[in-house]
C-alpha cells in the first residue's frame, strides 16, 4: 500500500495489488485496483503527441503500446469480473457492477455482468431498480441478444432473430441506478 501511495499510476503495483486482494477475497479492493489499472492502461491512448513526431508514427507507437498492454487489461478485466461474480451480498454486487461497467465499458463480459445485475436486483428484491436498469438499457439503445449456437440459429436472418419470441435478451451498461439500489 505504501508503494501504491507513492506511485499511484504504476501498472505493476496495481496488478500486484489486484493479485493480493484476490487472494484475500477482498472483492471491493479487486474492483478498485482493477478500475485504477484499467484507467492507467486506457490513458495510454490519451497521451499527447510528442513534438516532431508524424501522425502515422505516433499512431503506430500508440497501437504498439496498446497491444503490449492488452494482456494486462485482459487479466485485470477477468479478475474484476471474478470479483463481481464472487460477491455474495446483492447490494455490494450492484455497487461493484457499477464500478466494473465504468472501468470496462467495452468488456467482453458485458452480457454476464448484465445477467449478474438482473439477478442482483432480484435477490435484493428491488423491482424498481430492475425496471430502471431495463429502461436505461433499452432507452440507450443498448439492448443486444445472446449469440445462439447450432445450425438452426445460423440460418436465421438477424432481423428475424430479434423478433423471435424465444430470443434471450441481455442489457448492456445502464445509465444510472436508482439510489435505493445502492
Amino acid at each position: 500500500d505504501k508503494a501504491l501511495a507513492a506511485m499511484p499510476d504504476v501498472l505493476e503495483i496495481l496488478i500486484f495489488q489486484v493479485d493480493v486482494a484476490q487472494q484475500l477475497k477482498d472483492y471491493p479492493r479487486v474492483i478498485d485496483f482493477g478500475a485504477r489499472a484499467a484507467a492507467v492502461i486506457q490513458g495510454v491512448a490519451r497521451q499527447p503527441k510528442p513534438q516532431g513526431a508524424s501522425d502515422s508514427d505516433f499512431a503506430l507507437q500508440l497501437e504498439q503500446q496498446r497491444k503490449a498492454l492488452q494482456p494486462n487489461l485482459d487479466y485485470i478485466e477477468a479478475a474484476a469480473y471474478n470479483a463481481v461474480a464472487g460477491e455474495t451480498d446483492a447490494r455490494k454486487r450492484l455497487k461493484e457492477i457499477d464500478q466494473y461497467m465504468a472501468a470496462f465499458p467495452a468488456s467482453k463480459f458485458t452480457q454476464q455482468i448484465a445477467t449478474l445485475a438482473i439477478v442482483s436486483f432480484q435477490e435484493a428484491k428491488d423491482s424498481a431498480g430492475l425496471a430502471a436498469f431495463g429502461a436505461a438499457a433499452v432507452g440507450n439503445g443498448r439492448l443486444i441478444t445472446r449469440k445462439r449456437h447450432g445450425r438452426r440459429a445460423r440460418r436465421r436472418r438477424p432481423s428475424s432473430r430479434l423478433r423471435s419470441p424465444t430470443a434471450t435478451y441481455y442489457f448492456l451498461r445502464p445509465a444510472t441506478y436508482p439510489a435505493s439500489a445502492l
